[in-house]
């Protein structure tokens, strides 16, 4: 409508941030007084209410800045952006591997291993498989573990395993 005046939204790009960060502001603005409105394209993903993002799990949504407009301006024309929200890395700590008989094989068992970083009440679990560096008999043999994780939550994580 001619007689209404127009609007602009300007909402630059977002960055990437990571499953377990705390909720974050948008910040996009329009050219009149009136309030922007945004939407995400999978609030399984990233959920917004007013101009907060909570995320929920990693993914990639968009993320839409409107105005509708009233009696004296026109619709601002939408502005889209795209978020990222990566797994969140976990590591292990604390790791108690058993003493061994000598058994002629190199499969080490790890007793603990305390998994470090998990978000809430998430259900992740850590496997563990581990080797010695030989099989011969001796003490201070260097263990390498290979871990895994697995939980109905497993997938928004990943793991750097322990090295030394």
């Amino acid at each position: 409508n001619t007689s209404l005046a127009n609007q602009v939204i300007t909402f630059g790009t977002l960055s990437a941030v990571t499953y377990g960060d705390a909720p974050f502001a948008l910040n996009g603005t329009v050219n009149s007084p009136l309030e922007i409105t945004y939407t995400s394209s999978d609030a399984s993903i990233a959920s917004v209410s007013g101009n907060i993002v909570t995320i929920h799990k990693p993914g990639t949504i968009t993320i839409t800045a409107s105005q509708d407009g009233d009696s004296a301006h026109n619709p601002a024309q939408d502005v889209s952006q795209t978020l990222v929200i990566n797994q969140k890395t976990l590591t292990v700590s604390n790791i108690v591997v058993a003493n061994k008989d000598y058994d002629g094989t190199n499969v080490a068992t790890i007793t603990s291993a305390d998994l470090n970083g998990v978000v809430g009440t998430d259900n992740v679990l850590l496997n563990n498989a581990a080797v010695f560096a030989s099989s011969n008999a001796g003490t201070d043999i260097s263990v390498t573990a290979n871990f895994t994780l697995n939980g109905t939550d497993a997938n928004r994580y990943i793991l750097t395993q322990p090295s030394g």
